[in-house]
């Protein structure tokens, strides 16, 4: 079993209304969702998908990393920001309140699995979690 340490940065959608996108930035993968949780669970899949069809091919899926302006994005929403439980985000996250959210997530995956084709849905958890309030500040 490979355990990757992934880190997350999600917020609501500049240009598209009730959307959330969500960027993984190991592997500079990016999807999107319409609630943060759904933006969660798609970049969770995209990431998943990344690291197994890099393993297969026999590379390292760590090499994808994003450019650093947006690592300086993440540390900006982790020193400034609020650290509170991913259980209640998931009971929903008002767009107009939170500019973004940064989480660490913690994907899993079985190499031998991959090598003899079998696909195994994703697994992931997230144990840290840091809100950045944009101009109004309230809690969840």
């Amino acid at each position: 079993m490979r355990v990757f340490n992934l880190w997350v940065v999600v917020r609501p959608a500049e240009d598209l209304p009730d959307q959330w996108v969500a960027h993984c930035l190991e592997l500079d993968v990016i999807s999107q969702g319409t609630s943060f949780q759904h933006a969660m669970a798609m970049v969770g899949e995209a990431a998943f998908l990344a690291v197994t069809e890099d393993l297969s091919a026999g590379r390292d899926p760590l090499l994808r990393r994003a450019p650093d302006e947006f690592w300086t994005d993440l540390y900006s929403i982790a020193a400034s920001g609020e650290q509170v439980p991913y259980a209640s985000l998931l009971k929903g996250v008002d767009g107009d309140f939170v500019e973004a959210i940064a989480s660490q997530m913690v994907l899993q995956v079985a190499p031998l699995a991959i090598a003899e084709g079998k696909v195994l849905p994703p697994s992931f958890t997230v144990p840290l979690t840091w809100k950045g309030h944009s101009k109004t500040d309230i809690h969840p």
